[in-house]
């Protein structure tokens, strides 16, 4: 997790494990919080001649609340078991 002082606002990142949609714990983030982002990255290695690589994007925001400390949800949303995330949100405690 990291930390970022930009004018007083204090914006902090984590990086989340892969999973199916639900439950994903993001260490340091509290009710009062607001997510700013949740970005899955999705990497596709083809082996075909020549071997590529695909890299996509998706915006998830959206579908994320925080439902606990230390706990986002997307309970019903996109499966993220073949993503890398991160989690953008403003501490309020910090701001």
């Amino acid at each position: 997790m990291g930390t970022t002082h930009f004018s007083g606002l204090n914006l902090k990142a984590s990086a989340l494990t892969e999973g199916a949609a639900g439950d994903f714990t993001v260490t340091g983030i509290s009710t009062e919080d607001k997510i700013l982002a949740v970005i899955g990255w999705g990497v596709v290695l083809g082996e075909a001649s020549p071997n590529t690589i695909a890299i996509t994007s998706v915006d998830l925001t959206s579908e994320f609340s925080i439902s606990a400390t230390d706990t986002i949800n997307n309970g019903g949303g996109t499966t993220l078991a073949d993503k890398l995330m991160v989690c953008i949100w403003l501490d309020k405690d910090l701001a």
